[in-house]
């Protein structure tokens, strides 16, 4: 992740991409659905995977958003 936005703690994003794995592989969400976690350095920010199915994520896919879910990273990714 890049931008001028806080980065949350290295754990924080291996546990969210390990929760996306895991519940995937348990079939608990489907290739539409999503996890996030709340920003561990803001509360006014949560994380989540920016258009990757939850069993592809990796921290590369991770983007920052504002609680009106825009996105503060990985915003060139996003369409218009």
């Amino acid at each position: 992740m890049s931008g001028a936005v806080e980065q949350p703690s290295s754990e924080l994003l291996e546990d969210l991409v390990a929760a996306n794995r895991i519940l995937y592989a348990q079939k608990i969400v489907d290739g539409l659905g999503h996890v996030s976690i709340r920003h561990d350095k803001n509360p006014n920010l949560y994380v989540m995977a920016a258009e990757r199915a939850p069993g592809l994520v990796s921290r590369n896919d991770l983007a920052i958003y504002d609680l009106d879910s825009i996105a503060q990273t990985l915003a060139d990714r996003r369409p218009l």
